[in-house]
């Protein structure tokens, strides 16, 4: 029987990694908190005025809509089209993040503000219907602003007090845009504190830079995530690891979301100790896979475009453990004997291709 194999490389901005089912838990553990409530056009640009409300959460990409797309929005609302629900959820603090709906409340408010996202005044521009282009908000008769401030979106509302592994799946399951947000970005909204502030100062690591070289995966903060995966795993390590490696690294930021400076400390030391060592034994072959020769290709040959994760967490943890002098005089050996087994040990081969988030691999 031929068994298919996983693909445990990152290419492009996509982890294409199988992920094993968690196991289940309880109807409580799963719970989410909501309240459906309607609010006025004007209400949102009130909340955004007193610091209510959130439209570009770090992990929500920036405003796409072009003021064509946008007209024909507050058209659609003054001829009483009806407007898709939009997703709030709510912080600690009582304040709210859009989670889904940025684009259109965005064109909203910009326009009764008088100007986009980029600056440029909102003018009607594209209508197909009324004849308002060229119009801005204030150019508008008084009752058609009194329409628009007045129009209602219905709205769910997603409660603190909800489970955060659910919250994290709705987030999930709400992310239908044309462009999807990775998990990366997801838990930006999910679990703010100090520890998403240290993985944001450790992506700009250079020498991390150097051994991923993808512009994108810092970008669409991958690199966040890689670096939180390492931490996960040289912290509660390997033995402790339950899948899927998801949640693996959802508990590890939830469970340590305020970092206090001391383990901040810590964790920014390992790190960049780790990221030295690998990057003086391994350099631009760092987290690349080696495949073995072929007839065709006697030599074999490096992937060197694609990162594969299973590689990355072997080489990251695996010098945590060790100083900067026990390596050196060993970097060459180290490398040579990971090259072996990338190409004649095929249970090391299986450990990095097949099911690579299952605890046994």
């Amino acid at each position: 029987m031929l068994v298919e194999e996983e693909d445990t490389d990152i290419e492009n901005e996509e982890i294409e990694e199988e992920e094993v089912v968690p196991e289940s838990s309880s109807l409580e553990e799963q719970k989410i908190l909501w309240q459906a409530k309607d609010f006025s056009l004007r209400e949102f640009v009130s909340m955004k005025h007193d610091g209510d409300l959130n439209l570009q959460p770090d992990y929500q990409r920036k405003f796409v809509m072009d003021k064509g797309l946008s007209s024909r929005l507050i058209e659609s609302v003054l001829m009483n089209v009806p407007i898709p629900v939009i997703y709030l959820s709510e912080n600690e603090n009582g304040d709210y993040d859009v989670i889904d709906g940025q684009q259109r409340l965005t064109s909203f408010i910009s326009f009764i503000e008088g100007k986009l996202p980029n600056g440029n005044t909102f003018d009607l521009n594209g209508l197909a219907v009324l004849d308002l282009n060229k119009k801005k908000y204030i150019d508008l008769p008084k009752e058609l602003q009194t329409k628009i401030q007045r129009t209602t979106v219905h709205t769910i509302i997603i409660k603190k007090d909800s489970n955060e592994d659910m919250k994290f799946e709705i987030f999930e399951r709400l992310n239908t845009g044309s462009v999807k947000l990775n998990e990366d970005e997801l838990r930006n909204s999910v679990y703010r504190g100090n520890y998403i502030n240290l993985l944001a100062k450790l992506e700009d690591n250079k020498d991390f830079h150097f051994l991923v070289k993808k512009e994108n995966f810092k970008k669409r903060l991958i690199y966040r995530g890689m670096i939180l995966r390492f931490l996960a795993l040289s912290e509660k390590s390997y033995i402790n690891y339950k899948p899927s490696m998801k949640q693996f690294s959802n508990k590890e930021l939830r469970d340590n979301r305020n970092l206090t400076p001391e383990k901040a400390k810590e964790y920014e030391e390992r790190f960049k100790h780790c990221v030295d060592l690998v990057k003086l034994v391994f350099g631009e072959k760092a987290f690349r896979r080696f495949v073995s020769g072929t007839e065709e290709q006697i030599d074999g040959n490096w992937v060197s475009s694609r990162i594969n994760m299973a590689l990355f967490d072997i080489q990251m943890c695996c010098f945590v453990n060790y100083s900067k002098n026990q390596i050196v005089g060993n970097a060459d050996l180290i490398k040579e004997s990971l090259l072996k087994l990338m190409s004649c040990d095929q249970d090391f081969i299986d450990s990095i291709l097949l099911q690579t988030s299952g605890r046994e691999q």
